[in-house]
């Protein structure tokens, strides 16, 4: 069976975005006249070999306004470093935080203890397919074909492929693309006049982390691209959406959805990801699981959209709407056992648009109960109003996207406080945290307006511009404690977006995302390798909101950061996809994606390889590279570290993707069934 992406998480969650854009602007076309960009071109965003099923899924709400913003938004921008090897980078000079002090154990989540690879090229690639005859689950063995770390497609790109000329503007924007994005207008294509370069100085020597080592251990499931969290023990915790079958082995046995599609869970445990149990949810309509958090007490909440009907313990919600809702639920995280659900309507007939709003993100903290989640809504998302004396939930504009955000308690799913943010243009919540006090951390995308209390950023956002956003939030009633944003540091069309968000044991809060052209925070400013293409972004901020440093890593082609995680000494894990090449190696080292032509058909097919790096928390310098990947489509989807756990699961490492041929991380190697097919998977690092 051919099993598609859901639309709904990740990435795809920030192209619905940038399909947002295009209706509002980008192609002179929605709410404003004379938006349109002169001499329109057309933009090809990539598509992985496999075919897409529509599932939007549904979307969180927030909470009434209020607060007082703590930060200034971000300062002018500075010089701008312009990447000649393909990427720049920006820093605050003896900016770093403190690290953690607290007093975790060595870290063991990590025992490969080789040195660093070669990272000009790391991470293996298969010149013959692994037989898998079997959908399902696999435990999969070394292989003997060498030494782990030794790239088999031959030597390297030691240098990155220039720039892009402007004729070359109808390459992709990003592989997972919801929408695509016609008519940018040639103006996008125009080099910044941003000054003469800077040179970057590091705020301080890079301190010694981990290791990249190849994964421990592998798992694929015939699930599609879906979300992973843990606890405080390092236990796993897997949403995603079942669409035909999976054999998950042991206890847990194979499951089959009962309709179209069910939301799926799992448990799975960290020494040899097997999986301690596994539940669905739904009818013969479709529903899907796109986002999972652990909260202290052992509560799992997962979200997602659906149509028809579901029942999680004792609750039932039900949507008789041609369109997904979206819903919350929880379970016990021991066995299961179905808590509570909460469906959350966030659009209705009148304002529908082409892409829908939301829940894009759930969040907990091992250390605090209950959860966050947050996400976009067209109209007052009233099913998250909070208790009185709290103001009541209000949209912002007409057709357009609002910022929701809601706090939910993980024994009942009662409503602690919420919030909805939004005004003229487009606001959307795309990753959110908890820190170890309780505190909230949402972080997005916004174009026009955008006002958390203390008046609208400066300069207001043009249609045919998409800035990030953070704020912290107070965990108790939702105030606002501090915001900052980023700044177009180029004239005409740029487009910035956030796909992850963590924080650190000292409440320092790092973000992971992809950009065009130049943005500036605060006085920091990173510019991409060409202005035609995304690079991969990465920005720590301190816990006031402060920028610390931004990098950036990219070629003439399409980076992205999709997943972002530290860990117990404040290091960084990054991951995320690639095509061509990009400079996220130890010393700016690069990293080569594999040929992305079939060898059956001779076709190009444009698909991207992913990548794995440890960066120096203090500097953002990256210490460590890994990647991996052939022919077809092979994507890091989101990372998760267990910094707060004790014993031998502290600092785990889990990664989760999608691929459609054959991944082979050297230590064991992972296959689909045929051409075509996407599997979920899921590796130990």
């Amino acid at each position: 069976m051919n099993h598609r992406r859901i639309s709904a998480i990740g990435l795809n969650h920030l192209m619905a975005f940038v399909g947002l854009l295009t209706l509002h602007g980008l192609a002179g076309c929605g709410n404003g006249a004379g938006d349109a960009l002169p001499s329109a071109t057309d933009v090809v965003i990539k598509h992985d070999a496999a075919p897409k099923r529509d599932t939007a899924s549904a979307t969180a709400t927030g909470g009434a306004g209020g607060g007082t913003i703590a930060l200034g938004t971000g300062g002018s921008g500075s010089a701008t470093d312009i990447g000649g090897t393909g990427g720049s980078t920006a820093i605050v000079p003896d900016a770093a935080p403190p690290r953690d002090v607290a007093p975790d154990l060595p870290a063991t989540g990590v025992p490969d203890t080789r040195p660093v690879p070669d990272v000009g090229g790391t991470g293996i690639e298969v010149s013959t397919a692994v037989d898998t005859a079997s959908e399902g689950s696999q435990d999969l063995v070394k292989q003997d074909a060498g030494p782990p770390d030794v790239p088999s497609e031959g030597p390297r790109d030691t240098t990155v492929d220039a720039q892009d000329s402007a004729s070359d503007v109808a390459s992709d924007l990003v592989s997972d693309g919801v929408a695509d994005l016609s008519e940018l207008g040639a103006d996008l294509l125009v080099t910044p006049d941003i000054g003469p370069d800077a040179t970057s100085v590091d705020a301080a020597p890079d301190t010694q982390g981990p290791t990249c080592s190849n994964p421990g251990w592998a798992k694929q499931f015939t699930l599609s691209q879906g979300s992973l969290s843990g606890d405080k023990d390092g236990n796993l915790f897997v949403a995603n959406t079942l669409y035909d079958s999976v054999i998950l082995g042991g206890a847990a046995g194979t499951m089959t959805t009962v309709g179209d599609g069910d939301a799926f869970l799992m448990r799975m445990g960290p020494t040899t990801g097997s999986a301690a149990w596994a539940k669905q949810f739904g009818d013969g309509a479709l529903q899907t699981g796109t986002g999972v958090a652990v909260d202290k007490s052992g509560h799992v909440g997962f979200i997602g959209g659906y149509q028809g009907s579901m029942t999680i313990g004792t609750s039932a919600v039900s949507n008789s709407q041609v369109w997904p809702e979206g819903y919350i639920g929880a379970v016990q995280a021991t066995d299961g056992a179905g808590l509570w659900a909460k469906s959350v309507a966030l659009m209705d007939a009148t304002t529908q648009i082409s892409t829908q709003p939301s829940l894009a993100a759930i969040a907990a903290n091992p250390n605090v109960d209950d959860f966050v989640v947050c996400g976009s809504a067209s109209v007052a998302a009233t099913d998250l109003n909070p208790p009185s004396p709290l103001p009541a939930l209000v949209a912002g504009g007409t057709d357009d996207y609002d910022i929701v955000v809601a706090k939910i308690k993980g024994n009942d799913g009662s409503v602690v406080w919420a919030r909805q943010i939004g005004g003229a243009g487009n606001q959307m919540c795309m990753a959110a945290a908890v820190d170890d006090t309780g505190n909230v951390l949402i972080a997005g995308n916004y174009s026009g307006q955008l006002d958390f209390g203390s008046g609208a950023f400066s300069p207001v956002a043009a249609t045919n511009v998409t800035l990030p956003w953070v704020a912290k939030l107070a965990g108790a009633d939702g105030s606002t404690l501090a915001v900052t944003h980023g700044q177009p540091g180029a004239t005409g069309g740029m487009a910035s977006f956030v796909s992850a968000l963590d924080t650190d044991s000292a409440g320092n809060v790092a973000i992971a995302g992809f950009f065009r052209k130049a943005i500036t925070f605060g006085t920091l400013t990173v510019t991409s390798a060409s202005t035609s293409s995304y690079d991969a972004l990465a920005v720590k901020f301190s816990s006031s909101l402060e920028p610390i440093w931004a990098k950036n890593w990219g070629d003439s082609d399409t980076q992205s950061a999709v997943g972002i995680a530290f860990d117990s000494g404040g290091n960084l894990s990054v991951v995320g996809r690639f095509n061509k090449t990009i400079n996220i190696g130890s010393g700016g080292a690069i990293l080569t994606a594999a040929s992305s032509v079939d060898p059956t058909s001779g076709l190009n097919t444009n698909n991207s390889d992913l990548f794995f790096a440890r960066i120096d928390g203090a500097t953002g310098n990256p210490q460590c590279a890994l990647r991996f990947g052939d022919y077809g489509s092979q994507e890091a989807d989101g990372v998760f570290i267990a910094r707060s756990a004790t014993g031998a699961a502290k600092d785990t490492t889990v990664v989760v993707g999608s691929l459609t041929s054959v991944l082979d991380f050297g230590s064991v190697s992972l296959s689909t069934s045929g051409p075509g097919i996407e599997n979920f998977w899921v590796a130990k690092f």
